[in-house]
């Protein structure tokens, strides 16, 4: 993970085609039960389209119950979803969302940034370890694409 001002910025590449890696993105394989750890998701939605939204309840490892929720502001079908970040666990916080789907020799280079808008938020979000439980949730979902493609057999 890379951080510039008030950007962090998670890349890898996922031994799949482009549009397998979007459809495991924007379909049900992504709800968050699926790869986070320490949480599971009691339910999840996503409309991926402009004005669109995401939106999961979550159960942390105690129990308790918090809301995450996105509003699509831009989508280009296996390449692009911007998005506007919330959660209930800091309702005061947004964050612009970007990934980026490319082809690259075969895979697919998957990138996403957060942007918090303000370097002291930024500080602020990594004091309470969001960045390495970002990074986990990324590797989580790469790994959990990677599966997909063997026990579905897609072609490379």
């Amino acid at each position: 993970m890379s951080k510039e001002g008030a950007k962090a910025t998670y890349r890898m590449m996922v031994d799949a085609p482009r549009d397998f890696v979007w459809s495991k993105r924007i379909g049900p394989e992504f709800m968050p039960e699926k790869y986070l750890s320490g949480a599971r998701a009691k339910s999840y939605t996503i409309d991926p389209k402009v004005g669109g939204f995401m939106k999961s309840v979550m159960v942390d490892a105690k129990g308790n119950e918090y809301t995450e929720e996105g509003i699509f502001t831009e989508v280009v079908p296996n390449e692009l979803l911007k998005w506007e970040y919330t959660s209930s666990l800091q309702p005061d916080l947004t964050i612009c969302m970007e990934e980026h789907l490319e082809e690259h020799m075969g895979k697919t280079r998957y990138t996403v940034t957060a942007d918090f808008g303000k370097e002291e938020i930024y500080s602020k979000v990594v004091e309470l370890g969001w960045d390495k439980s970002f990074a986990n949730h990324m590797e989580q979902f790469g790994d959990l694409v990677n599966r997909l493609v063997k026990e579905e057999k897609v072609p490379k």
